[in-house]
C-alpha cells in the first residue's frame, strides 16, 4: 500500500470568525424539498440552502444559511415575511431579482459586508453544542413607519 506524505498534524481545525462585519461569499446554492411527497405536490422547493464563506479571515467554518420559501397553503402573514426576508438577503447580496421571482444561478458568486454573531447549537444525537457564525441581514426600511 502507498503511504502519502504529508503535513497532517499541522492543519489548524477550521473555527469561527470573531462577532463583527465581515466581507462574505456564496459559493453554493440548493434547492431543497422537506420530502419528495411535499415537493410533487407543491411543485416547490421548501428552502434554499446556502453555503457562505468568509473571505476576509482565513480559516473559518463555512455558513449555512437557508432561504425559506412560501408555499400555497401558507397564510398571508407568512407568506409576506418569507418574501421580506429573501428580498432583504438578496438586497444584501446584490442578487438580482425581479417583481415575479428570482433564479438561485445568480445566488452563486454573489458577495456582501455583513455582521456575522455567534450562537451554539446541538446537533441531534448528540450532547456536544457547537459554536458556529450567523449571518445578520439588514432589514428594509419600511414605508409606512412612523417618523
Amino acid at each position: 500500500m502507498p503511504r502519502f506524505e504529508m503535513p497532517l498534524g499541522d492543519v489548524q481545525a477550521e473555527t469561527t470568525a470573531p462577532e463583527g462585519m465581515h466581507d462574505v461569499r456564496i459559493f453554493s446554492a440548493q434547492e431543497i424539498g422537506c420530502s419528495k411527497e411535499e415537493l410533487a405536490d407543491e411543485g416547490v422547493a421548501s428552502r434554499i440552502s446556502i453555503g457562505v464563506a468568509v473571505e476576509d479571515t482565513p480559516g473559518i467554518k463555512p455558513i449555512n444559511h437557508a432561504l425559506w420559501i412560501p408555499k400555497p397553503n401558507h397564510d398571508e402573514k407568512q407568506r409576506t415575511d418569507r418574501m421580506r426576508s429573501i428580498r432583504n438577503f438578496f438586497a444584501a447580496f446584490s442578487v438580482p431579482f425581479d417583481a415575479d421571482g428570482f433564479t438561485t444561478e445568480d445566488l452563486v458568486g454573489a458577495t456582501a459586508t455583513v455582521r456575522l454573531k455567534l450562537s451554539t447549537y446541538t446537533p441531534k444525537g448528540s450532547d456536544d453544542e457547537i459554536e458556529q457564525n450567523r449571518l445578520v441581514i439588514p432589514t428594509e426600511e419600511r414605508d409606512d413607519k412612523a417618523a
